[in-house]
């Protein structure tokens, strides 16, 4: 055999072990600890919530939907999420909602939430986001002077099961985002957003 087919073997091998890797809850749960945050306040005491867009919209609104349904006097600010979920949103006739409707990153979901929050007199809020955003989020919005809590919209188990070494296409989606959130992390602090 030759040099190079061993070579291409090796790397056909190296790539489908990486994507097995990336498929794992046990390598989700290892590249979240950095940059996983823990929520400060209960829902309750929150004085504005923002949903914040992204892929993981459902989720998100979701979460949202359901802390204004149990507090109907918070503010509840959906920032740059999907559009398709306003028709969803409007059907729970929340009384306190509002829509922030030009939020392309995380960097204008703070911009464009703080002049929202600033005419309401509203200084404190809550982030709702998945496991993996919320820490570039808390950060870049406490940049424009706004102090976050965080909710977490889709909380993963942190136990360890030996099926968690088997390949899952949730997690790979996962992982992929988590990769995604260290390369945004990183292009923030270059930018010095956080």
């Amino acid at each position: 055999m030759s040099k190079k087919f061993l070579n291409v073997k090796k790397l056909t091998l190296l790539f489908g072990f990486f994507l097995y890797l990336l498929s794992l809850k046990a390598s989700y749960l290892l590249l979240l600890q950095p940059i996983n945050t823990q929520p400060h306040t209960p829902a309750s005491e929150c004085k504005a919530i923002v949903v914040l867009g992204g892929r993981n919209d459902y989720d998100r609104v979701l979460k949202g939907l359901e802390i204004s349904h149990l507090n109907r006097n918070i503010l509840v600010v959906f920032s740059g999420v999907h559009p398709k979920y306003k028709v969803v949103v409007k059907h729970f006739d929340s009384p306190n909602v509002e829509f922030e409707d030009r939020s392309t990153s995380t960097y204008t979901n703070a911009k464009y939430t703080q002049k929202i929050l600033e005419k309401k007199g509203i200084d404190g809020l809550c982030l709702i986001s998945s496991e993996a955003h919320l820490f570039r989020a808390e950060r870049v919005f406490e940049k424009f002077g706004l102090e976050a809590d965080t909710i977490v919209s889709n909380e993963v188990s942190k136990k360890l099961k030996y099926s968690h070494f088997l390949p899952d296409l949730k997690y790979f989606n996962l992982n992929i985002t988590l990769l995604y959130e260290y390369l945004a992390i990183v292009y923030y602090m270059y930018q010095r957003w956080i």
